[in-house]
């Protein structure tokens, strides 16, 4: 049974969003820490690929615990995660959208670490 995700209260529910905006801006903070040392062969990037995402299916997320993505949902997620890579800040996507085919660089593309 998955209490705290589906069946939790509407405090717990803001108290798990608001564990998970912490968490995400601890991860920020730690990228922009790594990358203020301006290493040339070196960076630490976060996507945005999941910031206004709903996982509403229960199939996307894991039978373990129900809160972590399913292996379904991590493959979409590396799809976003890896389109957003050669995508520049301004374009990134922060809505996971089911079905997105990755995107196939050319030569051209550099991964960006904004």
């Amino acid at each position: 049974e998955c209490y705290c995700v589906y069946h939790g209260t509407p405090e717990q529910q803001v108290q798990m969003d608001t564990a998970g905006q912490q968490f995400n801006a601890g991860l920020h903070e730690l990228a922009q820490k790594w990358n203020a040392r301006q290493y040339e062969n070196f960076g630490v990037a976060t996507s945005p690929i999941m910031r206004h995402s709903n996982i509403a299916k229960r199939a996307l997320v894991s039978e373990v615990d129900c809160f972590h993505p399913s292996a379904v949902m991590q493959s979409e997620m590396a799809i976003g995660v890896w389109n957003n890579m050669i995508l520049p800040w301004d374009k990134k996507v922060s809505r996971w959208v089911d079905g997105t085919k990755p995107i196939c660089p050319t030569e051209n593309d550099i991964l960006y670490l904004d």
